[in-house]
This record gives C-alpha cells, sequence and structure tokens, in this order.
C-alpha cells in the first residue's frame, strides 16, 4: 500500500510540473502538442481527427494554457453569427 502512496504522490509532483512548465512557457508547450497532433493525425485514420483534437484540447485545458490558434491548412469551424 505504501508504493502506491509513493507512486501516486510522484504522479502529482510530475503533473504539477508539467502545469508549471505549460503556464510559463505556452507557445513552446502548443507547438509541441501541435507536431504531436499532427504526427498523431498521419498515423490514424481521418476518421478519428476530431477524437485527435477534442483530446489535445483536454491536454491544453489540464494545463491551463490557451487552445492554440488555427494554423495554416487547417479548416476551422466558425460559430454562427446572430
Amino acid at each position: 500500500m505504501a508504493r502506491r502512496a509513493i507512486k501516486l504522490a510522484a504522479l502529482i509532483t510530475v503533473a504539477q510540473q508539467a502545469r508549471e512548465y505549460a503556464q510559463k512557457n505556452p507557445a513552446q508547450v502548443n507547438a509541441a502538442l501541435g507536431r504531436l497532433e499532427d504526427t498523431v493525425r498521419s498515423r490514424l485514420h481521418p476518421k478519428y481527427s476530431a477524437h485527435v483534437g477534442k483530446g489535445s484540447q483536454a491536454l491544453r485545458s489540464g494545463l491551463g494554457i490557451a487552445s492554440a490558434p488555427p494554423r495554416a491548412g487547417r479548416v476551422q469551424e466558425t460559430p454562427p453569427q446572430s
């Protein structure tokens, strides 16, 4: 039981450090996540593209950084204006 507590404490520490780094360096983290997203999309079937986007948005949200601006070659859905 003590080993689980130690492992959990280590995971919590790593997650906190990742969040702090992301908040201090949002541009670098967004760039790295964008490259990772592109790599994953290139290896998966196109029908999973939306899932990859949702996953990266959830990761950015969990790290406490704003979403990445749209990059060239991507279509961004715009909400209808009323």
